[in-house]
């Protein structure tokens, strides 16, 4: 699971490059909350960030402040395309309903 990335190829985002080698990085959690999540990443080149977390619709990502998108990875859970640049990943929950 580290060195494949499993996603439908209509579901990834335009900017993300599918010929690109992707390396690792580290996350550490900032806050944790069931309508929100904080990261500090740490980036040496672009990345993908896997979140296991269920896939939903609802759910939106901003990368330093600017909305990015984030698509179903292994058919379940989050995926997000991460330039080499990014440090805070937030992650809100939105449903309709709220």
């Amino acid at each position: 699971l580290r060195k494949n990335l499993f996603a439908n190829i209509k579901d990834l985002p335009t900017n993300l490059d599918t010929n690109q080698n992707y390396f690792e990085g580290q996350a550490d959690f900032i806050k944790y909350s069931p309508d929100e999540i904080r990261l500090f990443v740490r980036l040496e080149a672009s990345a993908v960030l896997i979140v296991t977390n269920s896939f939903s619709k609802y759910w939106t990502v901003e990368i330093d402040g600017k909305l990015g998108d984030i698509f179903p990875a292994y058919h379940a859970f989050w995926g997000v395309a991460l330039p080499p640049s990014a440090s805070q990943v937030v992650f809100k929950y939105n449903p309709p309903w709220k």
